[in-house]
């Protein structure tokens, strides 16, 4: 598994700058996403999906945190970050199915 040159033991500069950049990405990440849910939204419906985004984002989290501390616990790191990672997956595969059958229909 790759370390990006950050297991050494006195590598805290190193550690700091990756988790500026993950925290970049991750409000990159955020805002993009947020603008795109209300760009698509319909003029009508914004505040309702706006809701509905809001509460999977934040219910998202407050329900999966809990699991994967249970994951973690029972069968180690790597297989809760498998876990996370099949379900983004899972997720971006069926967003990616629903709109491809949404814009073939449209057709």
């Amino acid at each position: 598994m790759p370390s990006f040159g950050c297991s050494g033991p006195h590598q805290a500069s190193c550690f700091l700058i990756m988790m500026a950049a993950v925290g970049l990405v991750s409000i990159l990440f955020n805002t993009t996403a947020n603008t795109t849910v209300q760009l698509s939204a319909q003029t009508d419906m914004r505040g309702r999906v706006m809701g509905l985004y809001t509460l999977v984002y934040s219910g998202g989290t407050t329900l999966g945190a809990p699991v994967v501390g249970w994951v973690i616990d029972v069968w180690g790191a790597r297989a809760a970050m498998a876990a996370c990672a099949a379900v983004a997956l899972t997720g971006t595969l069926t967003v990616a199915w629903a709109r491809r059958r949404s814009s073939a229909s449209a057709t």
